[in-house]
Formats: structure tokens, sequence, C-alpha cells
């Protein structure tokens, strides 16, 4: 088994990763807040919002 590291931790990576993520997210969420600007998923976000590359 070659690149694996069989010596575990009490908490897997992925789950570390989540919560990393999950923690990132609330915080980015709560600035956006107490910034006043509206908080949206970025599937509700308008498509038209962003800017077209000119050709």
């Amino acid at each position: 088994m070659q690149g694996r590291c069989h010596a575990g931790s009490p908490t897997a990576v992925g789950e570390r990763t989540a919560k990393a993520l999950a923690d990132f997210g609330a915080a980015r969420r709560d600035a956006a807040v107490e910034a006043g600007d509206p908080v949206a998923r970025p599937s509700e976000r308008r498509p038209g919002s962003r800017r077209r590359a000119r050709s």
C-alpha cells in the first residue's frame, strides 16, 4: 500500500475539512449580514450579475 499512512488520528481528515469549510462559510455569512449585504447561495444568484468578457 504505497502512499497511505496508517497512523490514525481520532478525527478523520474529511471531518476536519468539513468542519473548517462550515466555519469559513458561517464566518462569511455573518460578515455579509453585518455589512448589510444580501446573503444568497451561489445557485440563487442571478447569472447576469457577472461581468461578461468582451470578444
